[in-house]
């Protein structure tokens, strides 16, 4: 190659370098890894192009770093996916030391663009998929006890903890036992003979017209029955705080409730702006009055940035309860609340980071 094409060569790879730079930089603030990786690349390609100045020792430079990009990119586009499988007994959906784990539970890894996978829990109920492509999955578990599922998963090189409780068995309503009580007639009374008033002949009197007096009304007062007031169940968010602009993607959520009945469960539900759904989080936090404590996730680890979200709270009935576990089991939300969920709490806070 002649000195004057080589010169050319070096002009044009430095410009290029610093185009590279730039993109590089833009797609590292933008959370971008695989094209801040391919940035990255350029910008050695036009390094060695101006300092080698030999078009053999370029050639092979590029080939090594092409080699290293695509080894790169694998590895940041690869995660596994580990967990454990345990019955939550409690329902606090977290493996305390008395939990037992559960093993020979099938669990099958699903998603788009993904051929589904299956492994199944060993003695201590753990499980791992490997070499994993980046990405939202859905896991299945099948083969499982008589115990619905509650707990999150997290996916994407996190661990998994799915906590399995007990399905209550219904009590049976007893049926009323009717005793027949005889009927006695009531007997009726014998008239007693009233006395026979016999007249007293008088002396002739004239009448003299006196008015009759006239008797005054008597005012007897009805007694009004005082109604009974029902305390109306009420619930408040005290942290974070409304409008808060900077959140991530896992954020806790405090949370008080007064006058609450046992039989409402108290849920915890993140309402996304991007796709206008409601998505319950985790499981139920509680039932009945008292403070309580959950996380709510906003988006995914790598979607919902800088996006807008409400974080609700809500109670539920015992069938709209069993409709929010499987919808926060399976990551399913709805466009409006289900029948049976009464949303008591609302703040608005978006996604920074």
């Amino acid at each position: 190659m002649s000195p004057e094409i080589m010169e050319k060569t070096k002009n044009a790879a430095a410009i290029l370098g610093m185009i590279s730079t730039l993109f590089s930089i833009v797609a590292f603030v933008s959370a971008k890894p695989v094209l801040a990786v391919v940035g990255l690349v350029l910008v050695l390609v036009a390094v060695i192009t101006v300092f080698l100045g030999n078009l053999r020792d370029t050639l092979l430079a590029i080939l090594t770093l092409a080699v290293a990009g695509i080894a790169a990119y694998l590895w940041l586009n690869t995660g596994s996916i580990s967990g454990v499988v345990y019955e939550d007994v409690d329902g606090n959906s977290r493996q305390d030391w008395w939990e037992t784990p559960i093993p020979r539970v099938k669990l099958i890894l699903s998603g788009k663009d993904y051929r589904p996978r299956e492994e199944w829990t060993d003695v201590e109920g753990r499980f791992a998929f490997e070499a994993v492509p980046l990405g939202p999955y859905s896991l299945k578990l099948t083969n499982v006890p008589e115990i619905s599922i509650g707990g999150r998963l997290k996916l994407g090189g996190e661990s998994v903890h799915i906590g399995l409780r007990p399905t209550p068995t219904p009590s049976p309503t007893p049926t009323p036992t009717y005793t027949s009580t005889p009927f006695s007639p009531t007997p009726t009374p014998t008239p007693t003979p009233q006395p026979t008033a016999t007249a007293t002949p008088s002396p002739t009197v004239t009448p003299t017209d006196t008015p009759t007096p006239t008797p005054a009304p008597t005012n007897t007062a009805t007694p009004t029955r005082k109604p009974t007031n029902t305390p109306t169940p009420a619930c408040l968010i005290s942290e974070p705080a409304d409008g808060n602009e900077n959140l991530g993607y896992e954020n806790e959520v405090g949370v008080t409730c007064s006058d609450v009945p046992d039989s409402l469960y108290i849920w915890i539900l993140v309402y996304s702006h991007p796709d206008s759904i409601y998505y319950p989080q985790s499981a139920p936090v509680g039932s009945g009055s008292g403070q309580y404590r959950e996380t709510a996730y906003l988006g995914t680890e790598t979607e919902g940035i800088g996006s807008q979200f409400n974080i609700i709270v809500a109670l539920a009935d015992e069938a709209a309860n069993t409709v929010l576990q499987s919808a926060a089991t399976n990551y399913t939300g709805w466009p409006d609340l289900p029948d049976g969920v009464e949303e008591k709490a609302r703040i608005t806070v978006r996604r920074g980071q």
